[in-house]
């Protein structure tokens, strides 16, 4: 079973907000052979100080952006819990990914029948506070686990990244946006992710959605080896151009849109032929508006560079030991401003 670390900021009355890491932790329940239960653990990413959030729930699957709730696997449904109160939601469809919009009261969940999560995505709609189901949306397209829904600005519009059922897709990565209406609940349009990248590319990918806006790569294998990328407005259907990075590469974006973050990886083929892509520690910060070229920095290798919507001025990279966690904090005003910026 995989094992799925999520990212996400808790704010609470009167308490000061900070951003928090949220991992699947140690086994604390062995009794159902169907279902091995889990700690779920979080990360004051600010402190650095980890602490138990739930006991004997499950296997942490998703949050939502809002930072309202999270999706854990438990014994028999998957359960959708609200992080305030732990009350939960049980939902029989294996949970992907959830939204929660505020504007039309709606947690928006996005599932599968089976855990294979290639073929026969289902968006649905539940009441948060009745915890009825209000629709649900079978879509004839499958979905990549490592990209993320998000809204529109006015959040009547969900994007959601898809790959085709057809055979040709394991070779074409996620191929297609989908554009679902959260006010007729229904899909209303379809974009193929070539008209959006570099056409002929080898694999399209979209990165770091949020409100509107996201990255699109167009991974190229010849005659030059790396990634175009292009920041697209969703909404307006409009981008800013493009840039090519040579190699591995992870695109973010900072600021609502303000930065384009990438940073150099690579991957250690030598001891594991389907060894993940690493961070080799080199950055590049562009001008999302005319991806011109800040600057270029270091950091520590090998960190997972998180950044949140809430916290404009803060990056945050995550490094794992076992079950030890480092944090390397980024200010983004310093570093601007060729100051000192590790925090």
């Amino acid at each position: 079973m995989k094992k799925t670390a999520i990212y996400l900021i808790l704010f609470a009355c009167g308490c000061i907000a900070q951003p928090y890491y949220y991992d699947t932790g140690d086994v604390s329940d062995t009794s159902n052979p169907q279902c091995t239960l889990y700690k779920i653990m979080r990360t004051n990413l600010s402190s650095g100080n980890t602490e138990v959030f739930l006991s004997q729930k499950g296997e942490l699957i998703a949050t939502d952006p809002l930072q309202k709730w999270v999706a854990v696997q438990g014994s028999q449904d998957n359960l959708i819990i609200n992080i305030y109160d732990t009350s939960n939601i049980a939902f029989s469809n294996h949970v992907k990914q959830i939204l929660y919009s505020e504007r039309h009261n709606t947690l928006y969940v996005i599932s599968t029948t089976s855990f294979d999560a290639a073929f026969g995505v289902t968006i649905s709609g539940v009441n948060p506070h009745t915890k009825g189901e209000k629709f649900s949306v079978p879509l004839s397209f499958g979905m990549d686990e490592e990209s993320e829904a998000f809204f529109s600005v006015d959040e009547n519009t969900i994007y959601l990244p898809v790959s085709d059922t057809s055979a040709d897709s394991l070779y074409t990565g996620i191929s297609k946006i989908l554009c679902f209406s959260t006010q007729s609940n229904s899909l209303v349009e379809v974009i193929p992710l070539k008209n959006l990248g570099d056409k002929g590319a080898a694999e399209y990918h979209v990165y770091s959605g949020r409100a509107g806006k996201c990255v699109v790569e167009s991974f190229r294998n010849k005659p030059l080896w790396g990634s175009d990328y292009r920041i697209w407005n969703l909404d307006s259907l409009t981008h800013s151009g493009s840039i090519f990075v040579g190699g591995y590469s992870k695109p973010v974006l900072l600021r609502n849109g303000e930065y384009l973050l990438v940073s150099e990886e690579y991957r250690d083929t030598v001891k594991d032929e389907y060894a993940p892509a690493m961070s080799s520690g080199l950055y590049a910060l562009y001008d999302a508006k005319n991806l011109k070229l800040i600057k270029k920095f270091n950091l520590p290798a090998n960190l997972d560079i998180l950044s949140f919507e809430k916290y404009p001025n803060m990056l945050y990279g995550i490094s794992l030991s076992g079950s030890d966690i480092s944090v390397t904090r980024v200010d983004v005003d310093a570093l601007l401003a060729g100051k000192p910026f590790l925090r």
